[in-house]
């Protein structure tokens, strides 16, 4: 018997999102669609691939050419051996105070307390910022104590902004 249907798909579309869109940006995404010629979702996840490749011309951009290395993955690995809240800084253009409280915020500073061991050494984490995924090394300093309540300070050493 003949085989019906579409054939298979090594990556196949099945799973639903449904979203909610004001009257100006459903305005937007069919005038878009016309103008491909293409529907709603094709223009949506043509969307996504070009802001994903306008993303990687932008840390290709900023970045200097020094450290760059290519991953496994074929992506970039950018390190930078300096100021680490900058470089989030001047990625996402805002200024470098909010970003550290977002990081505080977003509970990187909880995942290196978990993961070192001795004040002085160097932890590296894994984190995610702005869909900016990286990789930070820091160095844990004892800043004093107030009986049972132990202050410390966490520098952000080296960053290494996985691409």
């Amino acid at each position: 018997m003949k085989k019906i249907g579409r054939p298979k798909s090594n990556n196949p579309r099945n799973i639903r999102l449904e979203i909610t869109l004001n009257k100006s940006e459903d305005e937007k995404l069919k005038k878009m669609s016309e103008i491909i010629k293409s529907s709603k979702t094709s223009t949506l996840v043509r969307g996504l691939e070009l802001f994903e490749k306008k993303r990687a011309d932008f840390f290709e951009s900023v970045l200097p050419e020094e450290g760059k290395t290519k991953t496994e993955e074929g992506g970039i690995r950018i390190m930078q051996g300096f100021d680490s809240v900058g470089t989030l800084a001047e990625l996402t253009n805002k200024d470098p105070k909010v970003v550290q409280q977002d990081l505080i915020d977003s509970g990187l500073p909880k995942k290196v307390m978990e993961n070192f061991k001795c004040y002085g050494d160097q932890v590296k984490v894994d984190h995610e910022y702005e869909g900016i995924k990286f990789s930070v090394t820091c160095t844990v300093t004892y800043e004093f104590q107030i009986r049972d309540e132990v202050h410390w300070n966490v520098h952000y050493d080296k960053i290494e902004v996985l691409n």
